[in-house]
């Protein structure tokens, strides 16, 4: 008879909705919104996942230092992971863009959120400013 495996510790929870808030800028929420259900689960998944460990992330250089990518399928999706209350536990994921690598293409995603940080893309601001008082309101 062969010895049984000791029980495996769980993996630490990742953190849950209540905890984890996702934001998008308004480009962002326009790509996401039209891609299909399967992709926008995972791209969604991918995120929180995110949220409870950002070194999901690869953490990007030059002009977006400071956001990752976080991979799907063959989709990019740059964010910005912020710590909203570390007392209770809330993260702030904010989604810049979302999009399929094209090196040199016009839609390349990085080169799209660069252009935005650029040009301090106040729709982006104004969409990141909406959710910290969302975060406030729900977590006073």
């Amino acid at each position: 008879m062969k010895p049984k495996r000791p029980p495996q510790t769980p993996p630490k929870a990742a953190p849950t909705a209540a905890m984890a808030r996702i934001g998008f800028s308004p480009e962002a929420r326009v790509v996401f919104d039209k891609l299909p259900p399967k992709v926008q689960a995972g791209i969604r998944r991918k995120l929180h996942e995110f949220a409870g460990n950002p070194a999901v992330g690869k953490p990007l250089i030059g002009s977006l230092l400071g956001y990752r990518r976080i991979t799907y399928a063959r989709y990019r999706t740059i964010a910005l992971h912020l710590v909203a209350d570390a007392a209770r536990g809330v993260v702030l994921v904010h989604v810049v863009e979302i999009g399929l690598r094209k090196q040199g293409a016009q839609d390349d995603p990085y080169e799209l959120a660069v252009a935005s940080l650029r040009r301090g893309d106040a729709d982006a601001h104004e969409a990141l400013e909406l959710l910290l008082q969302e975060l406030r309101t729900h977590y006073p």
